[in-house]
């Protein structure tokens, strides 16, 4: 995080938090869209909460020809369609060529996908992908895991732990939500997880789901929806406040917003309360990003929360 951020609690909390998911669902925009969409809220007065343009490596070739000419490559993370896993060469080629226009600053895949039972199996992947990349400075590396029940869970972070043995340093990325609620899953699963990663020392991605703030129940979609503040400061203060399972589901669980506090000088939970420098600590070591399809429903509803002042100061 930067120096402004370490003195700001909302901006070490929120600065560069939100990846850029307009390609996927549920938005599913055409990449001239996706790309246009990125560049005004960039440019706009909350640019400060975006991270990176995610894009599935199977469009690379499409996101760089739509990017015509550029000052500064597009910061970018590539998400490996599960197919291409297979053809590693071939997307690090890709990734290699298009440097002039696209910066690969993460790549992000399913463990699951990566060939070979075994962790060093799935490790030397891994290495694979980087070495066929020439990348000038590697990537961060996300690795998607299930969190089903407290076995699975455990299983894959234990391989988890063993692959950074191995050489490379992946993060776990965790999804929140999906197209029904079966892909939702519960407050203590993601307890669990956010507890065992700390425990581990493993800093993480949240995708899917988190497009609002606080829990909410989704009227359309008839199930309760996790929210980013929520995840995120439950990630914190399992950090600066050794939250257990049970605590950590609680703040899940929580859909009250007068609960959640997040000023210039801190973040609060019911009397639980992290500085600005606590939170970027934690940033780093505990929760980097979530992704989203947008700036508007997160902004939207961070200024009714009183957190974002509609003129950014």
């Amino acid at each position: 995080m930067s120096g402004e951020g370490a003195r700001n609690a909302v901006r070490a909390f929120l600065g560069e938090s939100i990846d850029d998911a307009g390609l996927f669902p549920p938005a599913r925009l055409s990449m001239r869209d996706a790309l246009a969409a990125h560049d005004l809220a960039a440019a706009g007065p909350f640019g400060w909460l975006l991270k990176r343009f995610v894009v599935p490596a199977s469009r690379l070739g499409e996101l760089a020809g739509a990017l015509g000419t550029r000052s500064t490559p597009l910061r970018t993370a590539v998400v490996f369609d599960g197919a291409l896993v297979e053809n590693i060469a071939a997307v690090g080629r890709e990734m290699h060529a298009r440097t002039e226009r696209i910066a690969v600053e993460a790549l992000e895949l399913k463990l699951e996908d990566l060939p070979g039972d075994e962790p060093a199996n799935k490790a030397a992947t891994l290495v694979e992908i980087e070495r066929v990349g020439a990348f000038g400075k590697p990537p961060l590396i996300y690795l998607e895991i299930g969190i089903s029940d407290d076995a699975h869970l455990e299983l894959n972070l234990q391989a988890f732990a063993q692959t950074l043995a191995g050489g490379a340093r992946p993060f776990p990325k965790v999804r929140c939500g999906g197209a029904d609620a079966s892909a939702v899953p519960s407050a203590a699963q993601l307890a669990q997880f956010i507890a065992r990663t700390r425990d581990l020392d493993l800093a993480f991605k949240a995708t899917a789901g988190l497009h609002h703030p606080i829990r909410h129940q989704n009227a359309q979609a008839g199930y309760a929806m996790h929210g980013f503040l929520n995840v995120a400061g439950a990630a914190i203060l399992a950090r600066t406040h050794a939250f257990d399972r049970e605590k950590l589901e609680a703040m899940l669980l929580d859909d009250s917003g007068p609960d959640f506090r997040l000023s210039e000088r801190c973040f609060e939970w019911r009397g639980a309360m992290a500085t600005a420098d606590e939170i970027a600590a934690a940033r780093t070591r505990a929760f980097h990003s979530i992704g989203s399809c947008s700036l508007e429903d997160p902004v939207s509803d961070l200024v009714a929360l009183g957190i974002l002042r509609t003129t950014p100061g």
